[in-house]
């Protein structure tokens, strides 16, 4: 695991300038979209005796937005790996020529695993680690999704424990640091827009490195299983 980090690491920090392009033109225009969205929710639910609703659209639109845009920086860091040529160029043609099988995949992954999560926590976990490997496996073995299900449950499966570590476990630091550097930024200031700024700033950050890590793992596991 500690060699997977270091590669990640290293993936993440000498491409940080080409990264920070994509940030600004894949991930941003998605943050500021679900920040308008959300907004725009929350303020109809104050009419109402519950928020659940704008909850509930909230999360599908966290869940689905970040699968989306996953993609070009899962060809970027997989072209990196495999030595290629021209990776910016190719991260922005996979964005719209694996998109569309990946965004209907995307919207029935965030609709089964929100139902888990809603009805039983437990199964809702267990469908996000099961599946959330499809559009990784997808793009590194340039397959269509439906013949990647498959080896996306045995990876899973036999490497669960580990999945969950990768996902979960650095989404609660990125949590963390994000409500640390959050509570600062309130201590100095209560303007929304430096709150806000503040936490599309670390979202930034934080996604590339996230996507570098995860695809180096499933790349990796698929190798170790022979799959």
């Amino acid at each position: 695991m500690m060699n997977i980090l270091s590669q990640s690491f290293s993936l993440y920090t000498r491409n940080i300038a080409k990264l920070l392009i994509l940030c600004v033109t894949v991930i941003l225009p998605f943050l500021i979209l679900h920040l308008y969205l959300t907004n725009y929710l929350y303020a109809i639910a104050q009419f109402y005796s519950t928020s659940f609703l704008a909850d509930l659209a909230n999360a599908f639109l966290m869940v689905f937005f970040f699968l989306i845009v996953q993609i070009p920086f899962i060809e970027f860091f997989n072209s990196e790996l495999e030595g290629e040529e021209h990776v910016l160029k190719r991260a922005y043609v996979a964005l719209f020529d694996r998109g569309l099988a990946i965004y209907v995949f995307a919207i029935l992954f965030t609709v089964v695993f929100l139902l888990g999560i809603v009805l039983l926590v437990i199964p809702g976990i267990i469908v996000f680690i099961l599946l959330f490997s499809v559009p990784y496996l997808s793009i590194i073995r340039q397959k269509p999704i439906r013949k990647t299900l498959s080896t996306a449950i045995h990876i899973g499966k036999k490497r669960f424990f580990r999945f969950f570590f990768v996902i979960f476990f650095l989404g609660m630091i990125e949590i963390v640091i994000s409500f640390v550097i959050s509570y600062g930024v309130m201590s100095i200031t209560d303007s929304y827009l430096a709150i806000a700024g503040t936490s599309i700033v670390l979202n930034l950050l934080f996604v590339p490195f996230y996507v570098a890590l995860l695809t180096t793992s499933i790349k990796k596991w698929s190798d170790e299983l022979s799959i």
